[in-house]
């Protein structure tokens, strides 16, 4: 806001007081002998002290440093103070009363309503309307100023309506406080939901200014100082998660947010994800420490700590084979541990694992038997996995003959395999179901409307009907409806054969 808008209005005690001259007869006939004999009007020193008070009258501050409309100008010879009216601030006297008269009403007039006015502006900023209406607030002022030019170019009538125009617009921002401190009271609100608690605080505090006695207000404010005082303490803890090792710390500072506001979601989400990152942190120490003592020959330790893993994360398959592997460790060297490790991955039908292990260790040692065998051994195995996995990644494939025929020598591989694993039985069923469902057709049920005419790419065209039952096999299907003046339908069917029945309409409805 400019200087000028910061300028308070300052009305001076106003107390009507009759012409100067008439005031005081002595005063007034001591005049007209002194012009009569050529004297001075007054004695010097009071000249002078007259003067200065006259200057003092013409800069005395309405707005802050503007003309008040009334003030004291100074004593007459009997000791009586003589208040000046506007014909004080001229070079010469005011023509008659009657021209005195009306310029003490204009100045009554003023002062009654800049009296109004400053009680209005004292209310509005007590209440900071510089925050909430800064612009208006402005405008109030540069009125106020604006009659202040006006007035001391003794332009009373139109200094009169700048004042009231200043008036009006205060009124009507005094009036406007209850709504704009409910509409403050909703942006806060909506603030603190989408937690933009700053700003939210500062339209709550507006509100609470404007809305003083309003509850809603103040339990709104409170929960946002709340909620101020819990993204604190989640901003701390985010500080302190950073180190792994003040994951506990972290842990409390979310503890006694959850505690000031138990009903805010990401406490509890950001509390659950610290218990998450400490479980983490605590087994992979663990595991660490297992391998570390395995590699330096210390099985015990190396079982305690896995055991300890274990106990993190009962579930956690890799913990077996850890402990699996410093028994192994225990009775071979690194070689046999390795070919110990490819064994147990095998036995979890990790076939690419294990192969890789085997791959290494001929790598290194071509002569290694054992490693050898499991080589063949496993490329088999992964051989076998991989065409099973293909089939049933891609069972629409199926549809052509050629590859119906490939799958079944598949299955009969897979089934002459001694001993297989869980995989591999779970394998064999579905690749059953998948063959069987290649070659059970499925009814596909097309419902039209007697004007579309069907047609199945590579099936056939079916004409016009209302409905009509098709057996397909499984696979990818294309059926386009046609209807003279209307748009073609086109519909993609999949068919996996998992259903028994599908029902597809197929009706041409956009005209064209």
């Amino acid at each position: 806001m400019s200087d000028q808008g910061n300028r308070r209005i300052k009305p001076e005690k106003f107390a009507p007081v009759e012409n100067a001259a008439n005031a005081n007869p002595v005063a007034a006939k001591s005049t007209s002998e002194a012009r009569g004999k050529w004297q001075p009007l007054l004695p010097p020193i009071l000249i002078g002290v007259l003067g200065i008070v006259a200057i003092a009258v013409l800069t005395f501050p309405l707005f802050n440093k503007t003309e008040s409309p009334v003030v004291v100008l100074a004593n007459n010879n009997s000791g009586e103070e003589i208040e000046a009216t506007d014909s004080f601030n001229d070079a010469t006297p005011s023509e008659s009363p009657w021209v005195d008269s009306q310029l003490l009403r204009a100045r009554r007039e003023a002062q009654s309503i800049l009296e109004e006015l400053l009680r209005i502006q004292e209310s509005l900023e007590s209440m900071q309307v510089e925050v909430w209406a800064t612009e208006e607030y402005e405008r109030v002022n540069t009125l106020a100023l604006n009659g202040d030019e006006l007035y001391r170019e003794r332009d009373f009538e139109q200094a009169i309506r700048q004042y009231q125009r200043a008036l009006d617009q205060a009124q009507s921002l005094d009036e406007s406080v209850p709504v704009i401190g409910e509409n403050y009271l909703n942006s806060g609100q909506q603030l603190l939901l989408e937690n933009s608690i700053n700003r939210a605080l500062e339209h709550l505090q507006i509100a609470h200014v404007l809305l003083p006695e309003d509850e809603n207000v103040a339990a709104v404010l409170n929960q946002a100082e709340v909620r101020q005082q819990v993204n604190s303490l989640m901003a701390e803890s985010e500080q302190l998660a950073r180190n792994e090792q003040q994951l506990e710390q972290a842990r409390a500072r979310l503890s006694e947010a959850q505690d000031l506001d138990p009903d805010y979601s990401p406490v509890a989400t950001a509390l659950e994800n610290i218990e998450t990152r400490i479980l983490e942190r605590d087994f992979r120490q663990h595991m660490s420490a297992g391998f570390s003592a395995l590699a330096n020959g210390q099985y015990e330790q190396a079982s305690m700590a896995f055991e300890a893993a274990g106990q993190l994360k009962p579930e956690n398959s890799a913990v077996d084979g850890a402990i699996q592997q410093v028994e192994a460790e225990k009775l071979n060297n690194s070689r046999q541990t390795a070919l110990a490790r490819a064994s147990l991955l095998e036995s979890q039908e990790q076939w690419q694992e294990a192969h890789s292990i085997y791959q290494q260790l001929l790598a290194e040692d071509s002569s290694l038997s054992a490693a050898r065998v499991g080589q063949i051994r496993t490329a088999a195995w992964l051989e076998l996995d991989n065409k099973i996995q293909d089939i049933l990644d891609n069972p629409l494939s199926l549809q052509a003959d050629a590859a119906w025929q490939s799958a079944n020598q598949t299955l009969s591989e897979a089934r002459g395999i001694m001993a297989p694993g869980e995989k591999l039985l779970t394998q064999v069923s579905q690749l059953q179901d998948i063959l069987k469902n290649a070659r059970t057709p499925v009814m596909v049920k097309l419902e039209s409307d007697n004007m579309t005419e069907v047609e199945i790419y590579r099936v056939g065209k079916l004409g016009n009907f209302v409905e009509q039952a098709v057996n397909l096999n499984p696979g990818n299907y294309v059926i386009v409806g046609r209807r003279s003046g209307y748009r073609d339908v086109r519909i993609e069917l999949a068919i996996d054969g998992s259903n028994s029945e599908i029902e597809v309409p197929v009706v041409c409805t956009v005209a064209i």
